[in-house]
């Protein structure tokens, strides 16, 4: 069996599936984007909703890490609800030595 935790994979999965398919995250939290600007890897946000978007709505944003099966790198994914289901925005791979 292929390993699921890819950003392939994830980045063409919503949160229900991903969690089933590879269960153990490192990180799973919820945040608002609301007046705060982009810091460390939601920096990626930027990308997807434009500082007066974030300003101006509570935009809800699912982020979950997992790490890579050679233990070297993490995944992010980002989701955004749509239809009462959480679809990814984009998942990133680290390496996990990096900082920002």
């Amino acid at each position: 069996m292929e390993d699921s935790i890819t950003v392939r994979f994830l980045s063409q999965t919503n949160y229900k599936k991903a969690i089933a398919t590879c269960r153990l995250t490192l990180l799973d939290k919820q945040i608002i984007l609301k007046g705060h600007g982009y810091m460390g890897p939601t920096r990626i946000l930027a990308n997807y909703y434009s500082r007066e978007e974030h300003e101006r709505n509570n935009i809800p944003i699912k982020i979950v890490q997992w790490g890579t099966k050679d233990e070297e790198h993490i995944i992010y994914v980002w989701y955004r609800k749509e239809k009462k289901e959480w679809q990814p925005i984009v998942a990133e791979k680290y390496h996990i030595s990096t900082q920002f």
